[in-house]
């Protein structure tokens, strides 16, 4: 489990649809091969995909890195359960 800091900044960073690195994580929720989901500070953020892989967990820095094919993700605030959703249709 991650160190929870108040009004951590966090970067998310995808390349080509398939590999990424999440920065200013709190907490890994879950995550197979379909989807992830991640605790950042105040909300979340959920990857959905094919063939994802955790790559790298660096639980100091609070960081992953992962692979597959991202199909979509979205932002969850834990406050208002609302969807602020960054798609892009499957090829």
């Amino acid at each position: 489990m991650f160190v929870e800091e108040k009004n951590r900044l966090h970067r998310f960073c995808l390349e080509d649809r398939c590999k990424g690195i999440v920065t200013g994580i709190c907490k890994v929720v879950s995550f197979d091969d379909e989807e992830a989901v991640i605790l950042l500070d105040g909300e979340e953020l959920i990857i959905k995909g094919q063939n994802l892989q955790l790559t790298s967990l660096v639980v100091d820095k609070g960081e992953i890195e992962f692979s597959g094919r991202v199909q979509s993700f979205m932002y969850r605030t834990k406050k208002t359960k609302q969807f602020g959703i960054f798609s892009r249709g499957a090829k």
